[in-house]
C-alpha cells in the first residue's frame, strides 16, 4: 500500500503542477508588449503583470496624427477599461500640441491576445474593434 500512496502523491503532484502552469500562461506575458496594426495601438504589460499602460495613434489627414498615451491602468481579471477626458497629443509636420479630448479603449486579454475597442472621440478616426497580438520585439510605450 505504500508504494501505491507514493504514486498516487506523485501523480496529484504532476496534476497540480501542470494545472498551475496552464493557468500561469492563460493571462498576458509580464514586460509583453501587444500590438494592432488597424488601429494603429498598443498594450504593454508591465513586470507584475498587474498593469497596463496603452498608446493609440489616429491620423487624421496625411499629414496630421493624434495619439495618446496612457498613465498605468489595473488589470482585473485579463479586463481594463479608460472611458475620460483627457490631453491628446497633436502633430502636424513638425508642430506638436494638445488638445483635450475624451478616450475610450477597452480591452479583455483571451486566446493570447487582447481584443476590444478603441476611440478618440471628436476625432475623425472612427470607434474600431482590434486584436493585439504579442510582438517579440516590443516597442511603444511602457517603461
Amino acid at each position: 500500500m505504500g508504494r501505491k500512496t507514493t504514486l498516487m502523491l506523485a501523480l496529484l503532484i504532476v496534476t497540480a503542477l501542470a494545472s498551475t502552469a496552464s493557468a500561469a500562461s492563460s493571462g498576458p506575458k509580464p514586460l509583453g508588449y501587444y500590438a494592432s496594426t488597424s488601429p494603429r495601438l498598443s498594450v504593454y504589460v508591465d513586470k507584475s503583470g498587474k498593469t497596463v499602460e496603452l498608446y493609440i495613434s489616429c491620423p487624421t489627414s496625411p499629414t496630421v496624427s493624434e495619439y495618446w498615451d496612457s498613465p498605468k491602468l489595473k488589470l482585473k481579471s485579463g479586463k481594463f477599461s479608460f472611458d475620460r477626458s483627457t490631453a491628446i497629443s497633436t502633430a502636424n509636420g513638425a508642430t506638436f500640441g494638445h488638445l483635450t479630448g475624451t478616450i475610450l479603449f477597452t480591452g479583455k486579454f483571451s486566446g493570447g491576445a487582447f481584443h476590444g475597442t478603441a476611440q478618440i472621440v471628436g476625432s475623425s478616426c472612427p470607434k474600431s474593434s482590434y486584436t493585439a497580438k504579442y510582438d517579440k520585439n516590443g516597442g511603444g510605450s511602457g517603461g
